[in-house]
């Protein structure tokens, strides 16, 4: 169907004076020709094949054309250009303030009194399964006892003077140590 009267005259297509004249304004001056019977607008620009990284799509109409390239534009979409050179690098600026002191943290338990300083030695005695008297190398006023490196609870041992007793012998290859103090 035809958009002119019979027959074709551009002069007198059925448009709204005022979108003709947004028309030219916008695009410049726009030619007009009869082709098939209707009315052809030739743009004196070549947005016929659109921007320049915003390729037209096949019988995309201009008005949709351009709301797709805005869209694209305004969410990020679309062509993006190279890369381009890093900028300079600034001089470091100065160190900022130093913060505060914070709270004093919890303060645990006080631990056992020191009577000077320690020894770890291996209290001499068979180690047979059997035998729960060992005897260490100096008096000592307190001790903590160990069997293949683990510390062995204060209620298995008493100790007194040189002298150690288990309250459970330590068997055969055991390696029996006591820190002194």
């Amino acid at each position: 169907m035809s958009c002119c009267p019979t027959p074709c005259d551009p002069a007198h297509e059925p448009l709204p004076s005022a979108l003709d004249n947004f028309i030219d304004h916008f695009f410049g001056e726009v030619t007009k020709s009869c082709v098939d019977g209707k009315v052809v607008w030739v743009l004196p620009c070549s947005l016929d094949t659109g921007i320049t990284g915003f390729p037209r799509l096949e019988n995309e109409g201009l008005a949709c054309y351009f709301k797709r390239v805005i869209e694209l534009i305004a969410t990020g979409g679309g062509a993006q250009g190279p890369t381009g050179p890093t900028g300079y690098t600034g001089p470091a600026g100065s160190p900022g303030p130093v913060g505060g002191v914070g709270p004093t943290g919890y303060t645990g338990p006080a631990g056992p009194a020191g009577a000077g300083s320690t020894q770890l030695v291996t209290p001499t005695g068979t180690v047979n399964g059997s035998n729960l008297v060992f005897t260490l190398p100096v008096s000592t006023s307190g001790a903590t006892v160990f069997i293949n490196g683990l510390q062995v609870l204060r209620t298995g041992y008493t100790v007194s003077g040189t002298t150690l007793t288990f309250v459970v012998a330590p068997e055969t290859g055991d390696r029996v140590e006591a820190l002194i103090w």
